[in-house]
């Protein structure tokens, strides 16, 4: 019995070798720029050096203007946070001041401006691979067996999004990363209510509300865990004032850190709270509500329907598609397995209420923002990776009870044709 989780463990460190190499292999073969959701630039591969050396120069010009790369760039030369509230300048700041950070990292090497721009994906995938380390744990924690650890390691290794996340240099994969390690610390918190554990939890919300107001949903888990251990610990006549001092700690740290960029904003007659509306030619408010939130023919892929979009763009990222009957039946598998999630999320609700709660959270929030602003990159699945991983965690969870080998082989062979994919794509087309 040894020898075989010996083996198993063998198997998941080989799992993470390969994710690491694949994700560099993917940013050595794409430009910084190629592959990018309000960066600047156009989607294309950088033509010259002098291209790169325009970045520093031409910053503040379009393509570039008010995208992540002029945050970053301004930061890097000018030393100070944007003054006008426009493109992506409402965002907090800390993707972007860790980013010039690296570049003024990288002024300490005699290379040209190609290289300090390109090294930025580095950033990316580090934070990818702490992401993975996240999800590992959550597993861990969920007592799972090491055997049944390795489907949802695989599909966060080489699910083709976390690929494409690997590489951006927006704040999706910074703020994807502290969402990850805030579910993980709720699980911990949960399991050891201890002043550790909610510090940590404080601190992962904290950060990520530096780089993106999007994991304001990780509160709903976290105050939920927390108001549930209080209720039980009065029922059972424990003492409350450690719980007490923990929640100070936790609204002090969580609160200073994600509510002072919006203060400070206030204060300076900007409002940096929101999302500013994205270009019109986006829009999908022409559509019925059918249309768009109805069912769809998953087989090929739309730009208007939330449910189409959604699994396509998780396999194509809205950026890189060719529409074949191939890409169609991957789609189909990506939804069967998607549904294969929910149902092990519904029978294992009871042992696992958080991670369903935060599930239903991301999925309404994700639906409010859909409805309050109609466009087609709101049904980006790049904003939805929280659920995809509970979704994979319970995968993982729901094969260790599985007593139908059919029904095990099913998703065993569902996972191999998305990864092979994936695989193909990154290797043959990208």
């Amino acid at each position: 019995m040894e020898k075989i989780t010996k083996n198993y463990k063998l198997i998941l460190v080989l799992i993470v070798v390969l994710a690491i190499s694949f994700r560099l292999f993917y940013i050595i073969k794409t430009d910084t720029l190629e592959y990018q959701f309000d960066v600047g630039g156009r989607n294309l591969p950088m033509d010259s050096v002098e291209e790169y050396d325009r970045i520093y120069s031409n910053y503040a010009e379009e393509p570039y203007l008010a995208r992540h790369i002029h945050y970053i760039m301004k930061l890097y030369n000018e030393k100070e946070l944007p003054k006008e509230v426009m493109g992506q300048f409402y965002h907090p700041p800390l993707h972007h001041a860790i980013m010039a950070a690296f570049l003024t990292f990288m002024d300490n090497f005699n290379v040209g401006s190609d290289i300090k721009i390109e090294s930025m994906q580095i950033l990316s995938v580090i934070y990818s691979c702490i992401t993975m380390w996240a999800v590992y744990s959550m597993l861990k924690e969920l007592e799972i067996k090491p055997k049944f650890r390795i489907l949802p390691m695989i599909l966060m290794a080489f699910y083709p999004l976390n690929i494409f996340l690997s590489g951006s240099i927006n704040n999706d994969m910074l703020v994807l990363m502290f969402s990850s390690l805030a579910l993980l610390y709720t699980l911990k918190w949960q399991n050891n209510p201890s002043m550790k554990n909610a510090f940590l939890l404080a601190l992962w919300i904290g950060l990520g509300l530096m780089t993106k107001t999007s994991i304001v949903v990780m509160v709903i888990p976290a105050v939920y865990v927390y108001f549930k251990m209080l209720t039980q610990y009065i029922k059972e006549d424990k003492k409350v004032g450690g719980l007490l001092v923990q929640l100070v700690v936790f609204a002090a740290v969580s609160g200073v850190l994600g509510l002072w960029f919006q203060f400070r904003s206030l204060l300076n007659g900007l409002n940096t709270i929101g999302i500013i509306q994205p270009y019109e030619n986006l829009s999908v408010a022409h559509y019925s509500l059918w249309q768009r939130f109805g069912l769809s023919n998953i087989l090929f892929m739309n730009g208007y329907n939330l449910w189409n979009y959604f699994l396509y763009t998780s396999l194509n990222f809205g950026l890189v598609y060719n529409q074949t009957i191939l890409e169609g039946f991957v789609a189909l598998a990506a939804l069967m397995l998607l549904l294969i999630s929910i149902y092990y999320i519904i029978i294992n609700y009871k042992e696992n209420k958080m991670l369903m709660l935060t599930y239903i959270s991301w999925w309404i929030s994700y639906l409010y923002l859909n409805i309050s602003m109609p466009y087609s990159c709101s049904m980006n699945s790049r904003y939805m990776l929280i659920p995809l991983i509970i979704g994979f965690v319970m995968i993982g969870k729901g094969l260790e009870k599985e007593e139908s080998k059919m029904f095990k082989t099913f998703i065993y062979v569902l996972t191999a044709v998305i990864c092979i994919y994936s695989l193909i794509r990154f290797i043959a087309f990208i």
